[in-house]
């Protein structure tokens, strides 16, 4: 579905990050984390392909996204002003796998990667698994980049946070904090799974952890989407076929954007 949206806020919240709030006339309030939508930046020629941006919040005729400057087609988003229209495709996507029965869940969100990963904290509590067996971890290079603090601790979950230069909690990677807790919920005889949107590095991480160490887990993929529709091919991601030989490639605006993280064959 095509439409226009009214700008009706488009604010920096620190970092080059900013939330554009559009007026939609279209309730998704209800939205499951993973829904997209696929932006025309600008009015113009120029870029010909539109951007795919997490829904960060939605009531039921207005929508947020978060979205960092960096780049040419981000940077002209940031120069749309109240009033303006914007062409809209979506809502778009699919979304995580509940937890199993008693499983605890490890929420992982690397810088602007963190609104499916709110959302689902949102909505798995609205489904009724208790905060306890909630935990959001949150990386960034440096705690400037740590966004959206107040609402994650609205949330009232267990919340520790990651920065590459050490300037708010753990000194080091965020998949660094994962797999400490996974390491100690085995010990103690824990059942739990992860759910992580954040930047390539960060995901391929998460895959690689995966794989060495039997953990279950799904990533929700920033891949660039030039069409959204699937036609053009340019989402295509490598995942592992069922037979284990070639691989399967799969478009991520159709399938996905969210996949099991140890089916991704990362470069």
């Amino acid at each position: 579905m095509i439409f226009d949206a009214l700008v009706q806020a488009n604010d920096p919240i620190g970092g080059d990050n900013w939330i554009l709030r559009l007026s939609t006339n279209r309730d998704i309030s209800n939205f499951r984390a993973g829904v997209f939508y696929h932006l025309k930046v600008d009015p113009g020629p120029f870029p010909l392909f539109r951007r795919a941006y997490s829904v960060l919040s939605a009531t039921r005729d207005e929508a947020e996204v978060l979205y960092k400057v960096t780049g040419t087609g981000t940077r002209l988003l940031s120069r749309r002003r109240v009033g303006e229209r914007i062409s809209v495709m979506g809502p778009l996507g699919n979304t995580f796998t509940p937890p199993g029965e008693g499983e605890t869940a490890l929420l992982v969100a690397g810088g602007v990667g963190v609104p499916p990963i709110l959302r689902w904290a949102e909505n798995l509590m609205a489904d009724g698994v208790p905060k306890e067996r909630i935990i959001f971890l949150f990386g960034a290079r440096t705690r400037d980049e740590l966004v959206l603090r107040d609402r994650l601790v609205r949330l009232g979950v267990s919340l520790h946070y990651a920065t590459d230069d050490g300037t708010e909690g753990y000194h080091g990677h965020v998949t660094d904090l994962l797999r400490m807790h996974w390491q100690e919920f085995r010990k103690a005889g824990v059942a739990a799974r992860f759910y992580a949107c954040g930047p390539g590095p960060m995901l391929k991480a998460c895959t690689d952890l995966c794989l060495k160490l039997d953990v279950q887990g799904e990533l929700a993929l920033e891949t660039p989407m030039p069409c959204g529709s699937g036609v053009c091919l340019g989402c295509i991601i490598a995942t592992r076929s069922a037979a284990g030989d070639l691989p399967t490639y799969r478009r991520t605006c159709i399938d996905g954007p969210i996949f099991a993280a140890c089916e991704v064959l990362w470069p």
